[in-house]
């Protein structure tokens, strides 16, 4: 028997070995994503290739398995007669599937592992993670007992096959979840109390920091972030609206955005470092901010995907840009991106998003915005500028501790 653990070594470079010594694997995880995937996809891929039997059943509950990494499995599976994937069951009459259980099979000699890791970024690499790792033959009454198991919940009754329809059914109800910003639940209880605790960590650093700073000062720092913000809107409509926009014209508007000078107004030294390059591309940054002006009523992910695109076109320009420009046109619904408030939802209060702003896809983002609108919700905050002040103010605060 052997301990696994993410902090002497990695869930994801066990399994990993695991995979490619086997001729059968089974895994049945609670939580599903793109991330994990990401990390076993290649080693599934080459046992699929080698003729070796892949089985996977993963969790559909709170809507956290990401249903971009189920068709991935799927397109890979569909045309494996050896591969099969199913979706555990998910109506709230149905109990919570929450396993995370990794079986390998080559002969008579078999692995089992089991433990917390689910096959997420974090839960395979990133996360404080354990699992017991046993090694005994076909024989022994522990195999039979995981292997009827793992049976058991690939059977129609408590799963479905993983395919196009199932699929797709299950992303509108992810989707849903994602829009109502997590209130409608499939079991509630579980996830309110994780959410409690969570923010509860994030509270305690806010209050450091308001403690230090004082009532007076948080409550007239957000006033001058929001009268801020009021004034960077007016500038971004004047690039907008510019009937002939040169590079002279601009320049000092960009300034004016991110010098620094007024407190709130797009200050970061991300903004600095790429200014200067993003002089020559004016026009391209002229057509973004058109398009979230005249769009930013859309759906978030929609907006966030087709800034991402325009976004590609300008030279110097990250993320947290188009971050800053749809928080100034909504306040209310657009949360920033960046390296320090990915950090404070991931190192404080434990909530795993991407770690890699630049990278988000509009399903993350989505799901990101949402996460921004619970805590607001949660600390009774006007919109998602102050949501951003509480976020990195705390993360200062837990840096520093």
């Amino acid at each position: 028997m052997t301990f696994i653990s993410n902090i002497s070594g990695s869930h994801s470079k066990e399994l990993k070995k695991l995979i490619k010594d086997a001729d059968e694997i089974y895994m049945a995880i609670a939580f599903l994503k793109q991330s994990g995937l990401n990390l076993l996809l290649p080693s599934i891929r080459q046992a699929v290739n080698s003729d070796s039997s892949v089985s996977i059943i993963a969790g559909r509950h709170y809507a956290l398995t990401e249903p971009d990494a189920l068709m991935a499995l799927y397109k890979l599976f569909r045309s494996k007669d050896i591969a099969s994937l199913r979706l555990a069951n998910y109506s709230s009459k149905d109990p919570v599937f929450h396993p995370k259980l990794y079986l390998f099979k080559k002969g008579n000699t078999v692995t089992i592992v089991s433990g917390s890791a689910n096959m997420t970024k974090g839960g395979l690499d990133d996360n404080v993670e354990c699992s017991v790792m046993l090694k005994c033959d076909t024989s022994d009454k522990v195999w039979k007992d995981a292997y009827a198991f793992f049976t058991e919940l690939m059977s129609d009754k408590r799963s479905e096959e993983g395919n196009n329809k199932s699929i797709a059914k299950y992303a509108e109800f992810y989707h849903l979840q994602k829009k109502r910003n997590r209130a409608v639940k499939a079991v509630p209880g579980e996830l309110e109390y994780d959410r409690k605790e969570s923010y509860g960590h994030l509270r305690y650093y806010y209050n450091l920091y308001k403690k230090e700073k004082g009532a007076v000062y948080v409550n007239k720092l957000l006033t001058r972030k929001n009268s801020s913000y009021t004034e960077s809107k007016t500038i971004i409509n004047q690039i907008a609206n510019a009937d002939h926009l040169t590079k002279s014209i601009f320049r000092p508007m960009l300034d004016r955005l991110i010098s620094g000078q007024a407190s709130g107004r797009w200050y970061s030294y991300g903004l600095q470092r790429g200014k200067k390059n993003i002089y020559t591309d004016h026009k391209q940054f002229q057509k973004l901010i058109k398009y979230v002006k005249h769009n930013h009523h859309r759906p978030v992910d929609e907006v966030f995907q087709e800034g991402m695109k325009l976004l590609k076109t300008i030279k110097g320009a990250g993320v947290n840009y188009l971050g800053e420009i749809l928080m100034t046109y909504d306040r209310n619904r657009f949360a920033n991106l960046n390296n320090t408030l990915v950090k404070a939802l991931n190192e404080i209060c434990g909530i795993e998003v991407n770690k890699y702003p630049q990278s988000y896809s509009a399903t993350e983002y989505r799901t990101y915005c949402a996460v921004w609108q619970e805590i607001r919700k949660e600390f009774k905050l006007d919109n998602m500028l102050e949501v951003d002040n509480l976020l990195y103010q705390s993360y200062i605060k837990f840096e520093n501790k």
